[in-house]
């Protein structure tokens, strides 16, 4: 996925910006599928969480409408323009697939709560620059109109000010609750990549203790046998199951639980150990 999606990312560009100018960029999709791509690559669950907020409604909105013809809500219409040229309209196909490629995302990597601030902040910064710099008739992110043109019946400082108001609550803020309670926060989530594995086993696991008597008794009774060792000056007990060995180190009382151990991993086909403590 992460190489197939720069691929098209990198083709999408140039062309767009051939035909349609830099300023087309301003879409929130177009700045959506920019911000999964750059997920895929730095693994940001923060990024997909923002790219779900903004535009996964109106994603599926559009791909209804394609799915309709264009003809149920106005949306996807120029799709079957045929005065556009076939190979923009296949580029744009992208829309169809933005929503099961977030929702996959989100499976894998859990919904960012911080998303629907961080995406509303991104809102009220590319809607008065989208305003100030594009074509009304274009009415690109509808900052104009709520439609595909301008609207009269407002001035149009105070619409602006009013849809960057309205697109939060009725948008965001139901994707937002929708996805809170539907997936597990990402700051909680822990998901499998398909590389190759790094760690082949645990070599040994460090654990400090208080009371390093009891915490013996404690691995004697679950059958570990004991092999004591000194390190410098502390006595260093351990418990090797197997090809793992278990230690316990011994801490003032006074100490404070900041450090808990030490954990030393092996890595496959070499005999190096990388440490976490």
């Amino acid at each position: 996925m992460k190489l197939g999606g720069t691929g098209f990312v990198i083709v999408l560009v140039p062309l767009y910006w051939r035909h349609y100018g830099p300023r087309n960029f301003l879409w929130f999709s177009d700045l959506a599928l920019f911000a999964l791509c750059a997920a895929l690559w730095f693994d940001s669950a923060l990024l997909v969480g923002m790219a779900a907020i903004g535009v996964l409604a109106l994603e599926i909105a559009w791909s209804i409408d394609f799915l309709c013809g264009g003809r149920l809500l106005r949306l996807a219409g120029y799709m079957f323009d045929a005065g556009k040229p076939l190979y923009l309209r296949a580029l744009s196909l992208f829309h169809l697939a933005m929503p099961p490629a977030i929702l996959s995302m989100l499976r894998h990597r859990g919904y960012d709560r911080r998303s629907l601030r961080h995406q509303t902040a991104v809102a009220w910064l590319v809607m008065p620059v989208t305003y100030a710099l594009t074509d009304p008739d274009k009415n690109i992110n509808r900052v104009f109109g709520p439609g595909a043109k301008p609207q009269h019946a407002l001035p149009p400082l105070l619409y602006l000010g009013a849809a960057m108001a309205v697109v939060p609550l009725v948008v965001y803020l139901p994707t937002h609750l929708v996805l809170s309670a539907r997936l597990p926060s990402a700051t909680n989530f822990c998901h499998v990549t398909e590389r190759a594995p790094m760690i082949e086993g645990i070599s040994a696991i460090t654990l400090a203790t208080h009371d390093m008597a009891c915490a013996v008794r404690f691995y004697r009774m679950l059958g570990f046998e004991l092999r004591c060792m000194v390190a410098r000056t502390r006595h260093l007990p351990s418990f090797p199951p197997a090809q793992t060995t278990s230690n316990l180190i011994a801490q003032p009382h006074q100490r404070r639980w900041s450090w808990w151990g030490r954990v030393i991993f092996l890595r496959p086909g070499r005999r190096r150990f990388l440490t976490r403590e």
